[in-house]
């Protein structure tokens, strides 16, 4: 946990900074996907109030966004089409659409097709990575070490 925070945190200043990727609703939804608890929904919060204040753009926006996101997340897990890699794609695409849409309405930005196209073909990479980094090396409550 300490170390995605660690990653949550490099990547909001990435992208806050100069890349237009959003690697923080990809590394949110893939974790969703993987992994579901309600340190999500912390990891949510977190990620959108520290982005708000590097963007300097209302705090609270962000993260009322990514946590309906996780929310939706948790929803669709209950699905078998859940653990169907290509699932991703299609959500991080949608989701990543339907924050662009309301960025534009609400900050006056432009819609950047060639970023929506980028960050859904990063979606995989980042999924795997996750799930392979989650699967080793990261315990469940149930490991335990005998002293």
């Amino acid at each position: 946990m300490k170390s995605f925070i660690f990653i949550l945190t490099l990547a909001i200043f990435l992208q806050a900074s100069f890349l237009p990727v959003n690697l923080v609703l990809l590394l949110l939804i893939s974790r969703a996907l993987i992994k579901s608890d309600k340190a999500n929904y912390y990891l949510a919060l977190y990620g959108g109030i520290l982005y708000g204040l590097l963007t300097s753009s209302n705090i609270g926006f962000y993260s009322i966004i990514l946590i309906l996101f996780v929310q939706i997340i948790e929803i669709l897990k209950k699905s078998r089409l859940s653990t169907h890699p290509l699932t991703v794609l299609i959500v991080i695409a949608i989701a990543n659409l339907v924050l662009t849409l309301i960025e534009s309405l609400f900050f006056h930005q432009q819609i950047l097709i060639q970023v929506l196209i980028l960050t859904t073909v990063l979606a995989l990479p980042v999924y795997g990575l996750m799930r392979i980094w989650e699967e080793r090396f990261v315990p469940d409550r149930a490991i335990r070490l005998k002293i």
